[in-house]
């Protein structure tokens, strides 16, 4: 029997580009997964690579956001006059936005991403959707992903920090290394992992929807880790590197359960942030309490911006010596 279709709704947001940020963050917070950035442009080849998607031409003065809620768990009854619908049209208008929504079946999907994604280099790492023919450059690493309703296929600017940081932070680590993927969407950041050698891989995700797509990309680049929809405070053991592309918002709710999970020696990169943020977030995660074991707190080493947004790695000193 054919799995049933899962019901969408699309929100299209169309406004100025001064307010692009305030109006991605109020998709999100009405549910929506991520944000795609409609940018008109004449068609090209999937495997041209370009360093940043979305700005293959230059913006106007006006662009349209495109969102996709779910209306499998939120609405019995579609009704854009209802909440969150209706306070989310009030808010955009506040920014000079408008908003349309709409129903959406999600077998078309990758059909529609198709319009956006195209391959993206970033930290030796060339990603790029399954009907790209684009090739890796020598000594470049090959990710592959399948499209999905699931943050991290590369394009966004903190799925390119993350990737430069990990890359970085993999150079100082022996190749028992483990890694500890937090919110891994589409998986990207766990099979970049597994391409540097880390030898254990756990991503986690709170997404259904996410880890069914992390584990297609997992089986497509042929690699493995584990996937898990357990809570953090759940997640048992420790690791030489633990990334967090999530909202700062969300980092802040967890940060004790991130920081508790970085074992001496160990390597924090946390992403999702604007800039703005970076330095009240990077001495919040200072200030946690040191790990079990002696272990010494967190400091941060490198903060790397792309656009508005930062990649913050952290750095665990060694346990203390115990004393006799």
């Amino acid at each position: 029997m054919a799995e049933p279709l899962k019901k969408w709704i699309e929100v299209r947001a169309k406004g100025p580009v001064a307010a692009l940020d305030e109006a991605a963050a109020l998709l999100v917070g009405a549910g929506s997964q991520g944000v795609i950035e409609e940018v008109p442009f004449e068609p090209l080849p999937f495997d041209i690579v370009g360093p940043v998607v979305g700005d293959m031409t230059k913006r106007g003065e006006s662009l349209t956001l495109i969102g996709y809620i779910s209306a499998e768990k939120n609405f019995k009854k579609y009704n854009k006059c209802e909440e969150p619908f209706l306070g989310l049209e009030k808010a955009l208008s506040l920014l000079g936005w408008s908003l349309r929504s709409s129903f959406f079946k999600d077998q078309a999907w990758t059909e529609k991403w198709k319009r956006f994604l195209r391959p993206v280099r970033a930290g030796g790492f060339l990603v790029r959707p399954v009907w790209s023919r684009a090739a890796p450059k020598r000594g470049e690493h090959l990710i592959v992903i399948e499209p999905a309703m699931a943050f991290g296929t590369g394009g966004h600017e903190t799925t390119r920090l993350c990737l430069r940081a990990v890359k970085a932070a993999a150079r100082g680590m022996a190749a028992s290394s483990s890694m500890l993927d937090i919110g891994t969407g589409s998986g990207v950041l766990a099979i970049a992992g597994a391409r540097l050698g880390f030898s254990r891989i756990v991503g986690t995700d709170i997404d259904e929807v996410a880890l069914k797509n992390a584990r297609k990309n997992l089986r497509i680049n042929k690699v493995k880790a584990r996937l898990t929809g357990k809570p953090l405070s759940e997640l048992t053991g420790s690791f030489d590197l633990v990334v967090a592309n999530i909202r700062t918002k969300t980092l802040y709710g967890l940060k004790e359960d991130i920081a508790g999970k970085v074992k001496p020696g160990g390597i924090l990169i946390l992403s999702g942030v604007l800039a703005q943020e970076a330095t009240e977030l990077a001495a919040d995660f200072e200030a946690c309490a040191p790990a079990a074991g002696g272990a010494a707190a967190l400091e941060a080493i490198k903060t790397v911006k792309c656009k508005e947004w930062v990649a913050i790695t952290l750095r665990r000193g060694q346990a203390a010596a115990r004393r006799r």
